[in-house]
């Protein structure tokens, strides 16, 4: 059986949600690290073209928030 986001199977996306939500808790307590590594490994649950899912878009979004935490983009511009 098949979830309304166009054929991911419902085991993949019930586990990409809880590991998204497992990331969400570590970020929320402070742990980016933490929480990009298990946001990432769910990026790696999604069938390929990882693109074509809306799971990666928020993925990805989370990833960056969690990035601009770890090194803010004016200290990265910084020389």
């Amino acid at each position: 059986m098949n979830n309304a986001q166009e054929g991911l199977a419902d085991d993949i996306h019930d586990r990409v949600t809880e590991l998204s939500e497992q990331g969400n808790d570590l970020f929320d307590r402070g742990d980016a690290k933490a929480a990009i590594s298990v946001w990432r490994w769910a990026l790696q649950l999604l069938p390929e073209p990882r693109c074509k899912w809306e799971a990666a878009v928020w993925l990805h979004a989370s990833i960056g928030e969690a990035q601009r935490v770890i090194l803010p983009v004016n200290k990265g511009l910084q020389k």
